[in-house]
Formats: C-alpha cells, structure tokens, sequence
C-alpha cells in the first residue's frame, strides 16, 4: 500500500501552495483533486490578483501600502478578527507573497487602467487565474509532487485522534490511501456525507487516475 507524508484535498490555490511547502519540508505529496484536469483549480480559476503589505512603488506597485493600512482594510472588510494576532502575522507575511510565488513559476503585469483603482494595493498575475494554476501545477510536477483528478473524498479518517488517511472514491471504485498528514483546501460545494464506506484498495485504478505531467488549462 502506498503511503505519502501529506495529502492534500483540493486543487486551487490554498491547496498548491500547502502542497508545494510541504514538499519543500521533504514529504511526498498527493494532491487530490475533485475537478477534471480540464477544470482544476476551483474558484483561483477567476482570480486577478492578490493584495499585499509592501513599502515602496516597484514596478508592479503605484505605491506603498503599509502594515497597518491593510489591516484596517481587512478589518473594515471582514469585522473584527477572531484571532487579531494571526490576522497581524498574515498582513506581516504578505509581503513575502510577491517574491516566493515568482519563485514558483508565477509571472505579472502591470495594472491596466479601470481596475478600481487597486494598482496601489493589490499586485496582478499576468494571465489571470488560469495562468496562476497552470504555474502551479507545472512546478508541482517538476518538485514530484503527484495529483489525482475526478478525485471524490468520501471521509477523512481519524482514528485515536491521529489522521489515518483518506477513503477516496475514483468512477466506481473505492480505495483507502494512507499519509501520515492531511490539508484540507477544499470548498464542500458538490460534497455529500458517507457512512460506511467499504474499504478498497485498487492500484490499478490508482494509475488510471494519477498524473504526473500536467497539461495548461486553455
């Protein structure tokens, strides 16, 4: 059977990220992805851009944004953080964002006129979301990280209170694959509860759905 260190449920952009810093940390990764290959990628499919801290205009950036502002924005956008010390650290750690997703194979473009004037705040991946997956994904592959599509969780399985694995259910088959940690970076849009579910291992279905070149999203 086979066993990984993470496995990561979701393929947008919260679950490539998680999968790529896992990697980095020395795990081998599977990314399970509900979606076709064709649609991976969830609602980052439409993204633009991200926002974040940075103290001077660059190229990218018509000026500089502050600390302190963005968490007033985040604030005014969101109320009150629950947890105002973790909403500090991600403004703190924003900043890193423009450098470490470069890094991973994202490139930008200037700010285009009429974008709500958000060229001060917010920094643009050049391509849109689409582009921004495909980045990802080929960076992924390149580091070994392997990806399943048309992936359906059927349940997380804790035992003991230890994360155990995921029973994973691929056309009518069933499996039951092992890792020693788990990122959940899924929406439950489309999802459904199981009871029990028969535990089935199939490696040959496991080929049949496992990918390890991943083409662009057109």
């Amino acid at each position: 059977m086979e066993e990984y260190g993470v496995i990561v449920i979701g393929g947008g952009n919260a679950a490539l990220c998680g999968a790529l810093a896992a990697r980095h940390a020395g795990s081998r990764v599977l990314v399970l992805e509900r979606a076709p290959q064709h649609m991976r990628g969830g609602n980052t499919r439409h993204t633009r851009n991200i926002r974040c801290t940075h103290a001077a205009a660059d190229q990218f950036f018509s000026g500089p944004y502050s600390e302190e502002e963005h968490l007033q924005d985040l604030i005014g956008v969101t109320g009150e953080p629950a947890n105002l010390d973790l909403a500090k650290l991600a403004v703190r750690e924003s900043s890193k964002l423009p450098e470490w997703m470069s890094a991973h194979g994202v490139s930008w473009q200037q700010p285009l006129a009429g974008t709500l004037h958000l060229g001060r705040t917010n920094r643009w991946f050049l391509g849109g979301g689409k582009a921004l997956l495909n980045a990802y994904y080929q960076t992924a592959c390149r580091m070994g990280i392997s990806i399943r599509y048309n992936a359906m969780i059927e349940d997380v399985v804790i035992e003991n209170g230890r994360f155990e694995g995921v029973r994973l259910k691929s056309g009518e088959t069933e499996e039951f694959i092992r890792a020693r940690a788990v990122v959940v970076a899924a929406t439950s849009n489309g999802s459904r509860s199981t009871g029990e579910t028969q535990q089935t291992i199939s490696s040959s279905a496991a080929r049949r759905t496992t990918t390890e070149c991943c083409l662009p999203l057109s």
